[in-house]
């Protein structure tokens, strides 16, 4: 994500995929523009014992070529803002089997123009979650640039997200 940022490519996701040399479950395929451009995971237990490898290991591989075509762009920059930003964090209990990525873009929907800053801070499966589900927890930004948000602002739409979540099938923690 980071490279990414840097090489100003835009509209880069993540998706899940299954290939035997990794984990599965714990790998992902970088895609822009329905391309594929890399893929990252951890190595499958017995492609580590294969090798000698003791421990956890992980496999990144990037096409720099084409992620810097893909980032042809000028930077642009903000100013300051003039007033200052909330900050709240939302969790959540959500299947598993619904993608990172799905959930990010249901939050900057809902969100909206207010919605400056999404940030996943804390992944988390096991006891007292139950089988099947992990919790999620982000760390969300707002801000408007033309004014102060009040309290009953941050709530209109923090509650917005929070009803966006459950369409997918969240169970709010806080």
């Amino acid at each position: 994500e980071a490279i990414c940022d840097r090489l100003l490519v835009q509209g880069a996701q993540w998706r899940q995929v299954k290939r035997p040399v990794f984990h599965p479950g714990r790998a992902a395929e970088l895609v822009v523009g329905g391309v594929p451009v890399g893929i990252l995971g951890e190595i499958h237990p017995t492609v580590q014992e294969e090798f000698g490898i003791p421990g956890r290991a992980y496999l990144a591989e990037l096409n720099l070529d084409l992620l810097i075509t893909a980032g042809r762009g000028d930077r642009t920059y903000k100013g300051i803002p003039r007033y200052p930003s909330v900050q709240r964090d939302l969790a959540f209990t959500l299947p598993e089997s619904v993608p990172a990525a799905e959930v990010e873009a249901t939050i900057r929907q809902a969100g909206g123009s207010l919605l400056v800053g999404v940030e996943l801070f804390d992944v988390y499966a096991g006891q007292p979650i139950p089988e099947g589900q992990r919790s999620l927890a982000y760390s969300l930004t707002y801000l408007d640039p033309e004014k102060t948000l009040t309290e009953a602002d941050v709530e209109r739409v923090h509650n917005g997200i929070r009803q966006a979540l459950q369409g997918l099938g969240a169970g709010l923690r806080s």
